[in-house]
């Protein structure tokens, strides 16, 4: 009966040996996975800022484009305005009487038109 109890404690104090061991290997296995996720967030935040730094980036640079698009815009269009200014001088310049007559005709229409309201 002896040997009986004596094999029953070997096998009890195996069986908490073994349960000890398996819940040490689940505490090392719950840290390391503690520290897997805290890496794997810590990579998507990383991601995610820089996703955005480059939409950031983008959009500057696409507002850079417009903006100097529309500035090109702006000097052409100055460019053609003074063009034409110019072009009217030298009509009036080549043809003062005719000019002084059409400056006439479209002032008498101008002004019948905004007397008669």
């Amino acid at each position: 009966m002896s040997s009986f109890r004596s094999e029953l404690r070997d096998v009890k104090d195996d069986a908490r040996d073994r349960l000890a061991s398996d819940f040490e290997q689940l505490k090392s296995n719950f840290a390391q996975l503690k520290d897997d996720v805290g890496s794997i967030l810590k990579n998507a935040l990383g991601a995610g800022r820089s996703g955005v730094d480059n939409a950031r980036s983008s959009a500057s640079s696409t507002a850079s484009s417009y903006a100097d698009q529309a500035k090109g815009l702006y000097d052409d269009y100055r460019s053609r305005g003074q063009q034409q200014v110019q072009n009217v001088g030298e009509q009036i310049t080549d043809h003062p009487l005719t000019s002084a007559a059409v400056a006439f005709g479209v002032g008498f229409v101008l002004a019948k038109i905004l007397t008669k309201r």
